[in-house]
């Protein structure tokens, strides 16, 4: 189901809760003290600028969520979205954002051809986990990328998902460092 700007809190407490060990975040939050405070305002943005320039799946429940988007089709730039993130990042993360673009720019490097289904991330509460949500929501994108005739892409950083995506279908296309001792892995579903 579409997700609403109402479910923008609830989806990012179960968003922090579903990636506090994955590696990526961990790099991106290295202080355990304020993880929570700062992961749930970190997806509270990513939630709320999703809605307005991609696409929001959630649960009925609020327990999982899936920002994705089509790339490559009818898609228009949008200079001020970017802009705006970037801002975005720099008040959250401050001297670190040349970093996370860093990063940002080395997925953006091994993406697929367009036109594809981007999932931008996939999460599912701890407490929600074992009851298909995952697999609802990566079986609505390949119905969407069915319906337009394109592959569905991913990245994950935590080995554990690399296997739930294969059992889907999906393969690794690239892995890569992005920080030392931690390895991104680009999974494709054609």
């Amino acid at each position: 189901m579409k997700a609403t700007p109402n479910d923008c809190e609830a989806l990012a407490k179960a968003m922090s809760r579903a990636f506090i060990n994955e590696p990526y975040c961990r790099w991106l939050f290295p202080s355990d003290k304020d993880w929570i405070n700062r992961s749930e305002q970190f997806f509270t943005y990513d939630l709320k600028h999703g809605l307005r320039y991609g696409n929001l799946s959630k649960t009925e429940d609020n327990g999982a969520a899936m920002q994705w988007a089509f790339v490559g089709q009818n898609e228009e730039k949008n200079n001020w979205s970017d802009f705006e993130y970037l801002w975005h990042t720099f008040l959250q993360f401050g001297l670190r954002t040349r970093d996370i673009y860093r990063v940002f720019d080395l997925f953006k490097k091994h993406m697929p051809d367009a036109p594809f289904v981007y999932i931008e991330f996939l999460g599912v509460d701890p407490d929600k986990q074992g009851r298909g949500y995952g697999k609802a929501m990566i079986e609505y994108a390949i119905a969407e990328s069915t319906k337009n005739n394109c592959p569905v892409y991913l990245e994950t950083c935590d080995e554990k998902t690399v296997r739930f995506y294969e059992k889907l279908g999906f393969s690794v296309s690239n892995q890569f460092d992005f920080a030392p001792g931690a390895k991104a892995f680009c999974m494709i579903r054609r």
